[in-house]
């Protein structure tokens, strides 16, 4: 498995599998789909200084 999927289910593991009690399928499903929603809508990233993926620059400073 290459390392990218290894951080990644990393990620799952520690931001979401260890907080929630997972039910059935349909729940599993709800819980990841909302958290990559999240990871790819809000959550920082050092890599991108900060930024979601989503967001293709940092916003301009108004002077």
């Amino acid at each position: 498995m290459s390392a990218t999927r290894e951080r990644v289910i990393g990620s799952i593991r520690r931001e979401v599998l260890g907080h929630i009690l997972i039910t059935n399928e349909s729940h599993a499903q709800q819980v990841l789909s909302t958290y990559q929603q999240h990871y790819n809508e809000h959550r920082p990233h050092r890599a991108r200084n900060q930024l979601p993926p989503d967001v293709p620059a940092a916003p301009c400073c108004a002077s």
